[in-house]
């Protein structure tokens, strides 16, 4: 029986010993054989001559100008670790490189085949316009090779509809436009792609994980010439304890249903906006059981890639839009996410360091990244307690442009989470949070069931360990002493603003409203302003000036209060 976390460690070390002795000894590790073979298929597929009467007809008559540029260069390639892309003018073709590693074998024709149609039925799903289906290069009778056609399959290949790269999510954050906009776009979209897996009958979800760290501290002990004793050593003790901590949690949510076959593989570079709409693409499709795990695991690697780029308040938009649009328990996981966050930076600092230590040209750059990806993983253990924030004023206020800048600055591994009353209220009943509803929605027990689902999710996420912010008009005293008692039972930090306005700003802002989740009018603010607010206790914040310095009032404000609350 193992008792200890030191045991339990050395024991999951030697079954993956053993699993790599068998692999070896199978032949499962023998490095790159194979791609020899291949040279000829590389070289057919290098040619203009391969694509030779290939028309896509109406499907590619919407692509942009900039791919027929490459009918003139000829053809353009692109290598990675498992395959090789051929871009010719509208098209793509990708064959998986006969390459064998410790995690893949595709030595063999029949794996590849079968890769490739795995590839095309996973993404054809989201984007059945971009992959168009599996093509043979075959051998004919006289011993030259042609795509699809008669003869001996001797390669199989990947067929795609070129896309235009500048509409990668990782490209466009490289120029500086991936904005909180765009970033909440992507975190509903990645919730309705979950939303649309099936749950799979697993109970073992602490076993994946445990598999994930435990390679992890294996791989990146082997690569401990680019890393500091100190820094593998936190990152073992301190990843086995979460880890451990976490076992019951993640074993429960397998059982509600949130381990699903994902996209395993989820970061910027595999989303794209298509159709104005941030979509992935290139799931894992190699290994089922790598890509079967948490939703939240899933997510957390494109969390973890906005991290690394400093885009903060658009991992924070990423993760409270993901949450909007995903079914309330959602919330109570959120607890594991510093250990999926963790994972995640730690399978980034292995592959670069792997990187730096096999490409000399890119060694410096890979090896400094490497350090930064594992100081990354290591931060995200380091947690700090959770505070409850609650931002209060009529409507035009300003309140929810306050509450979403400061969501992203509050304490936690991707910063606080945002409950928005007008949001919240719109998805409670299905729609979008910017449809607009009709007056007879907004009565009195509406807003009473509204509250209760606020104070229901605040509770969920405190308890996740995760801070949060309320956003609402909190007119109503007992509302206002109702979420102070939420952060008292909870042992949290309470710190609440009031925002206040002249009544004819207030008007001229709720006049010039466009696509917002709120649907006061003015007639909403007249009935508001009957309400005395004056007995308010909260801290107030004239709301009048720019919205940066309204904002810097409130976060000195929120800042002062909790500085007070650690005196005492």
């Amino acid at each position: 029986m193992i008792r200890t976390l030191n045991e339990q460690y050395t024991f999951s070390i030697r079954c993956l010993q053993l699993r790599r002795h068998i692999m070896s000894e199978s032949g499962f590790m023998r490095g790159q054989p194979g791609e020899a073979g291949q040279s000829d298929v590389i070289r057919f597929l290098s040619s203009m001559t391969a694509y030779t009467g290939i028309d896509a007809g109406a499907q590619i008559e919407s692509m942009p100008a900039c791919c027929d540029q490459a009918v003139a260069t000829g053809v353009e390639t692109i290598s990675t670790h498992s395959a090789r892309l051929f871009l010719t003018g509208r098209h793509v073709f990708k064959i998986k490189r006969a390459v064998t590693y410790s995690y893949l074998d595709m030595s063999s024709l029949e794996t590849r085949r079968r890769l490739c149609q795995r590839e095309v039925e996973l993404n054809s799903v989201l984007l059945p316009d971009i992959y168009l289906g599996v093509v043979a290069i075959c051998r004919r009778a006289d011993g030259s090779l042609q795509l699809g056609g008669e003869g001996k399959p001797v390669e199989w290949a990947v067929h795609m509809r070129r896309f235009d790269e500048s509409l990668v999510l990782d490209n466009i954050a490289r120029r500086g436009a991936l904005d909180t906009r765009l970033a909440g776009m992507m975190g509903r979209s990645i919730a309705e792609f979950h939303a649309g897996l099936q749950s799979e009958p697993v109970g073992d979800g602490c076993d994946r994980i445990r598999e994930v760290v435990i390679e992890l501290v294996h791989e990146l002990n082997l690569l401990q010439g680019q890393f500091d004793r100190d820094r593998l050593d936190s990152f073992s003790r301190y990843g086995m304890q979460e880890l451990e901590s976490m076992a019951h949690r993640l074993d429960s949510r397998a059982c509600d249903g949130f381990v699903r076959r994902c996209h395993g593989d989820l970061h910027l570079r595999n989303l794209v906006l298509h159709e104005g709409v941030p979509t992935p693409f290139d799931a894992l499709e190699f290994d089922e059981r790598m890509s079967t795990t948490d939703v939240l695991y899933d997510l957390a690697f494109v969390i973890m890639d906005l991290h690394y780029r400093q885009l903060s308040r658009q991992a924070n938009s990423t993760l409270n839009q993901y949450l909007l649009y995903s079914t309330e328990g959602m919330i109570d996981g959120l607890s594991l996410l510093p250990l999926f966050l963790f994972c995640r930076a730690g399978i980034k600092a292995m592959t670069s360091a792997q990187r730096a230590s096999l490409e000399e040209s890119a060694s410096r750059n890979s090896g400094r990244d490497a350090v930064d990806y594992l100081d990354l993983a290591l931060s995200y253990l380091n947690k700090t307690p959770p505070v409850l924030v609650a931002i209060g004023g009529l409507s035009g206020t300003g309140k929810s442009t306050v509450s979403a800048e400061l969501a992203s600055e509050l304490p936690g591994v991707s910063g606080a989470v945002l409950l928005r009353s007008d949001s919240e209220r719109k998805r409670s009943m299905g729609i979008n949070e910017t449809d607009s509803l009709p007056d007879d929605h907004y009565t009195e027990e509406a807003s009473r069931v509204n509250y209760r689902l606020l104070l229901r999710k605040a509770e969920r996420a405190l308890k996740a360990g995760q801070s949060v912010v309320v956003d609402a008009v909190f007119v109503d005293a007992g509302q206002r002493l109702g979420i102070e008692q939420c952060a008292r039972e909870q042992g949290v930090v309470f710190m609440g603003v009031w925002l206040h306005a002249p009544v004819d700003v207030l008007r001229q802002r709720v006049a010039s409203r466009v696509g917002d989740a709120s649907d006061a009018t003015i007639s909403v603010i007249d009935k508001q302003l009957k309400t005395d607010t004056r007995t308010v206790s909260w801290c107030q914040v004239e709301a009048t000036g720019a919205r940066e310095s309204v904002y810097e009032q409130v976060r000195d404000a929120v800042n002062r209060q909790r500085d007070e609350r650690k005196a005492h």
